[in-house]
């Protein structure tokens, strides 16, 4: 296990935050001969990182299961957009950049995100355009999952189903400007090119609406996108790996999709 930050000097582009010392960085779990590599983005509605739950736990599970991972620590409150989404771009390239050093093939890298980190997820998932003014090579290199795995996400910025303080923290002062919110949609950003998508999410999760999985789920679907949607009946929201009804059984679902979608 290593902490890896993404910059020598992480880029910040908001003037009116006084505490500039947080460094973005990948706390890495790998392993040797992994089958492929996941960026692991913790949820805590963009105020703190469920680092253990969604973070520690998951990756000790996909190491189990031949996969090396490595966990996020992106930037969330006082940070608004765009710094999580260029500190999660940024971590996929460095991962690529690096991928036989690290010792995983640089095609099967993909993305996994839990309640707001799978809003983070997501954008990445449909946001990966060239860097326009890259600072090295790393910044050269393609910031597109090859594959997504959004757990209970954080999907939509429509106030109908949104997780209200997780949109409010994220686009901060600009939450009224439309234009902001929509690239945030991630449901509205859905493209041929988006990547194969793995998603779950419970009926009668109260914090995170499940419109949220079942709209993107949709767009998927319209675009021809290999997705596959679990929504079981009962489950609180952040369960992650707990052992609890109804639930307990997403990441068998997940390693089977794994295996007959994505590491064949």
């Amino acid at each position: 296990m290593e902490d890896i930050h993404l910059w020598k000097k992480a880029p910040y582009l908001s003037d009116d935050i006084k505490n500039t010392n947080f460094s973005p960085y990948i706390r890495t779990f790998f392993i040797k001969d992994a089958k492929a590599c996941v960026l692991i983005c913790p949820g805590g509605g963009y105020e703190f990182l469920s680092d253990i739950l969604e973070g520690k736990e998951i990756a000790e599970w996909l190491n189990s299961k031949k996969i090396s991972a490595a966990v996020l620590y992106y930037r969330v409150k006082p940070y608004a957009h765009p710094h999580a989404l260029i500190d999660a771009k940024r971590a996929m390239r460095l991962l690529r950049h690096n991928a036989e050093t690290f010792g995983f093939p640089k095609n099967k890298i993909g993305i996994m995100g839990f309640s707001a980190g799978g809003h983070v997820a997501g954008c990445v998932s449909t946001h990966f355009e060239e860097e326009k003014n890259p600072a090295d090579n790393i910044d050269i290199e393609d910031s597109r999952p090859d594959f997504q795995i959004l757990c209970y996400p954080v999907i939509t910025t429509d106030m109908t189903y949104a997780h209200q303080n997780s949109i409010l923290l994220l686009l901060g002062k600009d939450f009224e400007n439309e234009e902001i919110a929509e690239y945030y949609s991630v449901e509205k950003q859905v493209s041929n090119d988006t990547p194969p998508a793995f998603i779950w999410h419970t009926a009668e999760d109260d914090c995170v609406p499940v419109q949220n999985s079942l709209e993107y789920a949709k767009r998927l679907a319209e675009h021809r996108i290999p997705t596959e949607l679990h929504i079981y009946p009962f489950g609180k929201h952040g369960t992650a790996l707990k052992n609890v009804p109804h639930t307990e059984k997403w990441s068998k679902d997940l390693e089977s999709w794994l295996n007959d979608i994505i590491l064949k």
